[in-house]
């Protein structure tokens, strides 16, 4: 029994030890971290105060700093919850002291003007948040930005799919890059339909042979490319317009299964376009109207993307 007794009491006394070692080394893990985390607040400070008499920052040290606090808030938020009281009180009370700094300093702010940072060492945006107290708080992730919306004035480039919707359908893309004022694109849209034709004949049915009779089918072939101008008018709102080659072919099917082009209400040569365009942030509509000679009008809508 003794000897039971004994081993019994020298593993107790073994994972008490362990429990305790591995307490201490914790504590000695978050107090050092708290330590560390104590010395980069003091620093910010100081750097802060020097920015706020209008001296040079260095940049360098200041960036290493907030490298250094982004792997020490990592730390200590995988171990949040696991602190002792007496370390919890003292993460605590350097937030509270830093935090009566900030508050200290945006009084000071409202009292007298304090001089800037020279324009020769403007700091980084991470780097002048540190400044400005808004230092993220230690174990909590900061919060993300998100995508600013898009000037309406800065230059961005522009793909559309266009679609001629009335009288006959056809569908391309247009591609384009808007500038402050002026821009530039070029456009291509088709039907796919590329029918071919033996001879011609006008809209009443008749030829040069005389009148033919038809089945009803007919066919469109349709195609137009165009390059042009993209002019800012306001804000998001573009117009635009160009001009190039068009093509619309309207032929039908007659009783012998041969098919005539209609001549006079067929069109190629010289297109034209115009119309306006709004974007909505990155989202871009379009409607605007295209013709062949001037003698095939057809309207023309797009959606696409500005980035």
């Amino acid at each position: 029994m003794t000897v039971a007794f004994k081993a019994i009491l020298f593993l107790h006394i073994l994972v008490l030890f362990c429990q305790i070692s591995n307490g201490q080394t914790k504590k000695d893990t978050y107090d050092l971290a708290l330590d560390r985390y104590e010395e980069i607040c003091d620093r910010c400070l100081v750097l802060r105060a020097s920015a706020a008499q209008g001296k040079s920052v260095p940049q360098e040290e200041l960036t290493r700093l907030l490298q250094q606090l982004g792997s020490l808030r990592k730390t200590l938020s995988d171990a949040s919850g696991n602190m002792s009281d007496l370390q919890q009180e003292r993460f605590d009370r350097i937030k509270s002291k830093y935090s009566q700094s900030v508050l200290h300093k945006r009084v000071s702010r409202e009292e007298q003007p304090i001089p800037r940072i020279p324009a020769a060492l403007p700091p980084a945006s991470a780097e002048r948040e540190a400044m400005d107290g808004h230092l993220p708080p230690l174990g909590r992730q900061s919060p993300t930005t998100g995508r600013s919306r898009l000037d309406g004035h800065t230059p961005r480039n522009l793909i559309m799919i266009q679609v001629g919707a009335i009288p006959d359908l056809s569908y391309g893309l247009m591609i384009g890059r808007s500038g402050k004022t002026f821009g530039g694109y070029a456009a291509f849209r088709t039907n796919g339909m590329f029918q071919q034709t033996l001879y011609d004949c006008k809209s009443d049915g008749s030829t040069e042979f005389g009148y033919i009779w038809t089945t009803g089918a007919e066919h469109v072939n349709r195609w137009n490319c165009a390059a042009g101008l993209l002019v800012r008018i306001s804000g998001s709102l573009l117009a635009y317009g160009g001009a190039g080659y068009g093509l619309r072919t309207l032929a039908w099917e007659d009783d012998l299964g041969a098919w005539a082009k209609v001549a006079d209400r067929s069109f190629k040569g010289l297109a034209a376009e115009c119309g306006l365009a709004y974007s909505f942030d990155r989202l871009t509509i379009s409607a605007g109207c295209s013709t062949v000679r001037f003698g095939y009008t057809d309207l023309v809508f797009g959606l696409g993307w500005r980035f």
